[in-house]
C-alpha cells in the first residue's frame, strides 16, 4: 500500500509533462507547443515578418516534424480589412504563401483551401504534400488576419513517419489564442 502514492505521483508527473512542453507567447499570440518539440528557433530574414520554429527530431536525428509560426506586420502598408473581409483576405494570403512554398519544395501539391475558424477569427486552411531535399513531406498551413497582421501557422512532417507529431502540431494550431 505504501507504493500507491508513489505510483500516483509518477503518473501525474508524466501526464503533466505530456500535455505541452512550453507555451509560445508574443504580444498577441499564445500557442501551447506539443511535448518534445524543441525551440524556439527564429528566422528574421523575411522583411516585415517574425518566423518562429519548433521541431521534434525523429529517431534518425536528420529529419524532424515542425511547427512554424510566422507573423507579418506591414504596419500602415497593410490595407484596411474589415471583419467581413478577413476570411477572403486569409484565402488570398494563403494562396500567396503556397506560391512561395513551391519555390522551396519540389512536386508541391495542395488541396483546395478550406475556410475554418481559429480562436473566433475566419481563417483559411490547406493540406499539402511535396518533396523537401528529396524526401516526401506532408503538411497543413493556416492563414488568419488578426489586428491588421497576417498570421501563417504551419505543421509539417515526413510522409513516411507516424502522423502523431503532425497531428499534435495541428491540434496546437487549432487551439491557438489571440490576445484581444
Amino acid at each position: 500500500m505504501k507504493w500507491i502514492p508513489i505510483v500516483v505521483f509518477a503518473f501525474l508527473s508524466v501526464m503533466a509533462n505530456t500535455v505541452c512542453a512550453e507555451t509560445y507567447h508574443d504580444m498577441f499570440i499564445t500557442l501551447e507547443i506539443p511535448n518534445n518539440f524543441v525551440g524556439p528557433e527564429f528566422d528574421n530574414g523575411i522583411p516585415y515578418a517574425t518566423r518562429v520554429f519548433y521541431k521534434k527530431a525523429h529517431a534518425d536525428k536528420k529529419k524532424s516534424a515542425m511547427l512554424q509560426i510566422t507573423t507579418y506586420d506591414f504596419g500602415p502598408k497593410m490595407p484596411e480589412i474589415t471583419e467581413d473581409e478577413s476570411g477572403s483576405a486569409a484565402d488570398k494570403y494563403l494562396n500567396q504563401f503556397l506560391k512561395e512554398e513551391t519555390k522551396h519544395r519540389s512536386r508541391f501539391m495542395a488541396a483546395r483551401p478550406k475556410r475554418v475558424e481559429l480562436a473566433g477569427y475566419p481563417a483559411s486552411r490547406v493540406a499539402w504534400s511535396a518533396n523537401l531535399d528529396g524526401h516526401p513531406v506532408i503538411g497543413v498551413t493556416f492563414c488568419v488576419i488578426v489586428k491588421g497582421k497576417i498570421v501563417n501557422l504551419q505543421a509539417q512532417d515526413m510522409k513516411e513517419t507516424s502522423a502523431a507529431d503532425l497531428n499534435a502540431a495541428i491540434d496546437a494550431i487549432n487551439a491557438v489564442r489571440f490576445n484581444r
